[in-house]
């Protein structure tokens, strides 16, 4: 029964150490770990703040995901593109719990923008209400609200999120989060 215990508790405090919010590479909006380029260290732009028309609609969240597919994200710019994605989301040996709901989300939208974004970040232990897209340059950050900080988890939570964009996106140089999108799906 010792050994149970002590094997569990090394477990927990394995968990909650790897449930860094910000994960390699994966520094929330803000933090002190946040990419360091200048268009970086610039604050984010809200998706409130944009011109009228321009404002990216939110199609999917779910701020307690606990893995998505095809992290950091994917920008599909066109219909073939998200036909593509929601089937290969669709088709994954061991789908993850959010890619459903994306798919779902992904043809839902299909129509509402000239281009699609979904974006998948580690947020550790905290814990959200709501999610947003924010910009610093071309790169596109999910960026949280009614952010509640947990001292331990037993997993980290991850955000994912799918807004519809009303205009196109850079051909190039497009990023997610501070990385390049998941091209695996191609």
């Amino acid at each position: 029964m010792r050994l149970f215990l002590a094997c569990l508790i090394a477990l927990v405090v394995a968990g909650c150490a790897s449930a860094n919010p910000g994960g390699p590479n994966r520094a929330p909006t803000g933090s002190p770990s946040a990419p360091t380029s200048p268009s970086a260290s610039s604050p984010p732009t809200l998706s409130g703040s944009t011109p009228p028309g321009s404002t990216p609609i939110q199609l999917f969240a779910n701020t307690v995901a606990l893995s998505f597919s095809a992290e950091p994200g994917v920008v599909l710019r066109s219909r073939t593109d998200v036909t593509r994605f929601a089937h290969w989301l669709r088709t994954r040996p061991r789908p993850a719990d959010s890619d459903a709901a994306v798919a779902a989300a992904l043809t839902r939208g299909a129509t509402q923008a000239q281009t699609l974004v979904v974006l998948a970040q580690n947020v550790g232990c905290s814990s959200m209400k709501a999610v947003s897209l924010g910009t610093r340059g071309t790169n596109l950050v999910l960026v949280p609200s009614g952010l509640t900080t947990h001292p331990e988890c037993f997993r980290a939570n991850l955000a994912v999120a799918v807004f519809a964009v009303p205009g196109p996106l850079p051909a190039s140089g497009v990023m997610l989060n501070g990385q390049q999108p998941n091209t695996a799906w191609r």
